[in-house]
């Protein structure tokens, strides 16, 4: 089933991943979620649609792609990004994120890895997150209604309190993509 044309929509990230582990994710071996932020919700991700150009990064307050295990790799699932999907979790970890100059620690990733099925189960948005002061919207929503009620996606964002999976920073995550015998979950 090809889900990406009916629900990769600008800016509703966490509901573009949350489509794609009831699809095309969903027979697939050791899917994750990983939600990218840090606690000034400043993390710079290189080769995203949104940038103004190639070799500028987006600064997003949180983003959240997938990886999932195939044919003895991991890879990723963004669909906001300009390197293809799905695109070897080594290649996407390369070119997304840039090294930093200590100046720049501001926008350092930190990752929130789960279970896509427990994301799947567990996770909903009322879409609060994307309304204006004046109750516009911040970006148009996608057509399909919310997913579950109420809301839990800044506490799956926030990552400096416990909640599900774990908080992993750039280097762990690139070790734990890069031998596929190693997954924890």
């Amino acid at each position: 089933m090809d889900d990406s044309a009916t629900h990769d929509w600008p800016f509703y990230c966490e509901e573009n991943i949350w489509h794609r582990c009831g699809g095309s994710l969903a027979d697939l071996a050791a899917a994750h979620v990983v939600f990218i932020s840090n606690p000034q919700r400043t993390v710079a991700i290189w080769r995203q649609k949104a940038a103004p150009s190639i070799t500028e990064p987006v600064v997003w307050d949180y983003h959240v792609i997938a990886l999932a295990q195939a044919g003895g790799r991991w890879w990723v699932h963004d669909p906001d990004s300009t390197l293809g999907v799905p695109v070897a979790a080594g290649t996407y970890l390369d070119a997304a994120f840039l090294p930093l100059a200590p100046a720049q620690s501001v926008y350092t990733p930190h990752f929130r890895w789960l279970p896509a099925d427990l994301y799947r189960r567990e996770f909903c948005s009322d879409r609060q997150h994307m309304r204006g002061s004046g109750g516009e919207w911040l970006a148009p929503p996608p057509p399909g209604p919310c997913i579950g009620r109420g809301s839990n996606l800044m506490r799956f964002v926030d990552l400096e309190t416990e909640f599900w999976g774990e908080v992993l920073d750039l280097d762990a995550l690139r070790a734990r993509t890069s031998d596929p015998g190693s997954d924890p979950a």
